[in-house]
């Protein structure tokens, strides 16, 4: 994982960039290997992981860390991980700023998600 990583990153960044490069665009999202990266991280963890097809091909996935005191509520973080294609647009905002493509994410500092 170290060659992936841009100088003085920090190591949750560069997974994060890892996560970022499953391809889970439509038409065809690689759902499978978004799963399989949750359910890694957390066995790396110690977390629970559930898995619940909730229609044909499309699960959702469930990472449980219970906290140290079971009185406190409970925290829910909620994302998906699929994304439509960019596309870039002749005349649109981008060249119209001087921009580059919508992502270009050169930078080490860049990080677009």
């Amino acid at each position: 994982m170290a060659s992936e990583s841009h100088e003085s990153e920090h190591p949750s960044v560069t997974l994060f960039r890892r996560y970022l490069r499953i391809r889970t665009v439509h038409p065809d999202p690689d759902y499978g290997a978004a799963v399989a990266f949750l359910e890694e991280r957390a066995r790396e963890l110690g977390l629970g992981c559930q898995k619940v097809e909730v229609a044909p091909g499309f699960v959702v996935t469930v990472l449980t860390w219970p906290g140290t005191n079971p009185k406190l509520s409970s925290l829910l973080l909620n994302s998906h991980m699929d994304v439509v294609p960019v596309f870039k647009v002749p005349g649109g905002r981008e060249e119209a700023e001087g921009r580059g493509p919508p992502f270009p994410q050169n930078h080490p500092h860049d990080l677009c998600a």
